[in-house]
């Protein structure tokens, strides 16, 4: 099974392996993005 992984995690793990470039990356699988409501309540843009 898959490891799941914040984009935060993974951008603290590349920093720390002092990765500068992806060229050629690719992420296979299902990515699940959430969006928070934004500053003064307004709700994302697509909501």
């Amino acid at each position: 099974m898959a490891e799941k992984i914040s984009l935060s995690d993974l951008n603290k793990t590349l920093t720390e392996m002092n990765v500068q470039s992806l060229e050629g990356l690719k992420i296979e699988g299902d990515v699940e993005i959430d969006l928070d409501v934004g500053a003064g309540g307004v709700g994302p843009l697509f909501a």
